[in-house]
């Protein structure tokens, strides 16, 4: 059960490795890292705050952007191109093949989110405090994960285009529960509440910028909104993948 699992993603990795839009993404990521750190001289004292906050941006579009071209594009283009049929050909289930195929895209995403944790910890010198620091980082991968589970499990329904759009839309509105609760409050009445109510468990709220800030990752204490955030967006993800790996199973590739 585990090993075939473990073949389809290594071959998996291996392939995305070797894609040249893979190192396009990598190389803007870093290349923007390092010139924060350049220009964040110029800011004197003010040069942590700025490393911080265009870290945190930094990371956080180039996950989001390998997370729409692995589970969106490459994804979509394992099946226009037929090459998934190989994998159908052989003794394998449908299950092996859907989460063979997962982990790979997640260790490539993962491998990514370790080394750019590190450098940019690494340029802030260690002023800030590693437990708020890692949750930090891990809220931003997991804002990706739930991306990448979006567009991988519903990748086998929607061209590469429509599929890229779906993971976008998912984002925005994530980042934009903040805004559809303030609204919903001014409206005041049932139907916006209720809309506000669904689209809070549909989407994670996904953290804002204090979350990110040179203030947070300096304190010790975790708050309990902070490590339900966390939860909820793990939760929802394994509940989409779930249902990815359903509807996998049930569809029928001609």
């Amino acid at each position: 059960m585990i090993r075939p699992i473990f073949i389809i993603s290594k071959i998996t990795a291996i392939e995305l490795i070797r894609d040249k839009i893979f190192y396009l993404i990598i190389a803007i990521g870093f290349g923007l890292l390092v010139l924060t750190d350049l220009f964040s001289d110029a800011s004197l004292s003010e040069k942590h705050r700025v490393i911080t906050h265009f870290g945190f941006f930094i990371f956080q579009m180039t996950l989001l952007f390998l997370s729409l071209i692995l589970g969106g594009l490459f994804w979509a283009k394992e099946i226009q191109r037929k090459t998934l049929f190989l994998f159908l050909a052989r003794p394998l289930s449908r299950g092996q093949i859907f989460w063979g195929y997962y982990f790979g895209f997640l260790f490539v995403l993962f491998i990514f989110g370790l080394a750019f944790t590190l450098i940019h910890a690494l340029l802030l010198d260690g002023v800030f405090n590693w437990i708020s620091f890692s949750l930090a980082h891990l809220s931003v991968f997991l804002e990706s994960l739930i991306v990448l589970s979006l567009v991988y499990s519903f990748g086998i329904y929607f061209n590469s285009i429509l599929n890229f759009a779906l993971g976008l839309t998912y984002w925005l509105v994530g980042h934009g529960q903040s805004e559809i609760g303030f609204y919903s409050k001014l409206r005041d009445d049932f139907i916006h509440g209720g809309i506000s109510v669904v689209t809070h468990f549909l989407f994670p709220h996904f953290f804002s910028d204090s979350f990110h800030s040179v203030y947070f990752i300096s304190q010790a204490e975790v708050q309990k909104f902070q490590l339900f955030s966390l939860l909820h967006t793990l939760v929802l993800t394994v509940l989409i993948l779930l249902i990815g790996k359903t509807r996998f199973k049930e569809k029928d590739f001609v």
